[in-house]
């Protein structure tokens, strides 16, 4: 149980805040829909929605039989609610200028292969990180603010490779969004995360309050950093 509990909360931490938006310059409001599906965890699809208004993102996890899974993310914090188990976990986001500094060494390989997901006609790069290989299907079909807002996200994630954070900075710059990643540790899936759809709409203040009879504590240490 500890050790699938450890899992879980660096899974959490690399994804907890993939919308994170940029202040004074995205003005998107809405909800993005993401369905994952992580082999070590189980056999299912499990589907991730974020909510996003200003300079705050709220986000629900449904991981199955572990439970829901809610983060927010306010003020450089990132809040990690475990709904079935009433626990909860805060842990610093590193302030944007404190992001990893810009990597002109590293190589983000096209591999050729395309394809259209949800709609969108994307193109399959490759990265080499010291944790993964990293599978990126990116797509031209977004938002700029969309595309910004993501690496943004990237760059403000507790424990998350640098390597993987640039290579988002890049296809961000290139106006690209991606609708897939694939995170692989030698021929073994990690994880796969494809996006679904996104809304725009107004959302209440009121989705962004911290959920109440849950103490949040500092996240524990766990061997290996983010994934």
């Amino acid at each position: 149980m500890k050790t699938r509990l450890a899992f879980i909360l660096a899974l959490i931490c690399a994804l907890s805040t993939p919308f994170v938006p940029a202040r004074a310059q995205h003005t998107f409001e809405g909800t993005v829909h993401w369905s994952m599906s992580i082999p070590k965890l189980d056999e299912e699809h499990h589907e991730m929605t974020v909510n996003i208004k200003g300079d705050k993102t709220q986000t629900n996890l449904d991981l199955g039989v572990q439970g829901e899974v809610k983060t927010f993310t306010e003020a450089n914090k990132v809040y990690i609610a475990m709904m079935a188990m009433k626990t909860g976990f805060v842990v610093d986001a590193p302030a944007e200028a404190a992001a990893a500094a810009k990597d002109s060494s590293l190589t983000i390989t096209p591999t050729g292969q395309k394809a259209n997901i949800a709609g969108h006609d994307a193109e399959e790069y490759l990265v080499h990180t010291a944790k993964a290989d990293v599978h990126i299907w990116a797509s031209a079909g977004f938002p700029k603010s969309i595309c910004t807002s993501f690496h943004r996200a990237m760059s403000a994630q507790p424990g998350k490779d640098s390597r993987q954070t640039e290579a988002f900075r890049q296809l961000a710059e290139k106006g690209l969004f991606p609708v897939r990643v694939i995170v692989k540790s030698g021929e073994e899936t990690d994880l796969t995360m494809e996006f679904v759809k996104y809304e725009e709409k107004k959302l209440e203040d009121s989705i962004f309050d911290l959920p109440k009879g849950i103490k949040f504590n500092p996240m524990p240490k766990m061997p290996g950093g983010g994934m």
